[in-house]
């Protein structure tokens, strides 16, 4: 079944984009990080700014529902 999507074995690759392609891993997990305790915080401030139920009363109409 795999020789359906690869019939030969996939060429060898080079170092330095093998570098790179870590690099970009690496990038790429510290910004979905970033993005997560960003979110975690924008959350907590306006649940003790506002209460637990501030998406409802404190973003824009219809986007509560959207999420």
């Amino acid at each position: 079944m795999v020789e359906a999507y690869c019939p030969s074995p996939p060429p060898a690759f080079d170092p330095d984009e093998e570098a790179a392609l870590a690099r970009t891993n690496e990038a790429h997990e510290r910004l979905q990080r970033l993005e997560s305790q960003l979110r975690c915080f924008i959350d907590r401030e306006m649940t003790d700014a506002f209460g637990s139920d501030w998406p409802r009363h404190r973003l824009p109409n219809g986007k509560c529902e959207e999420w």
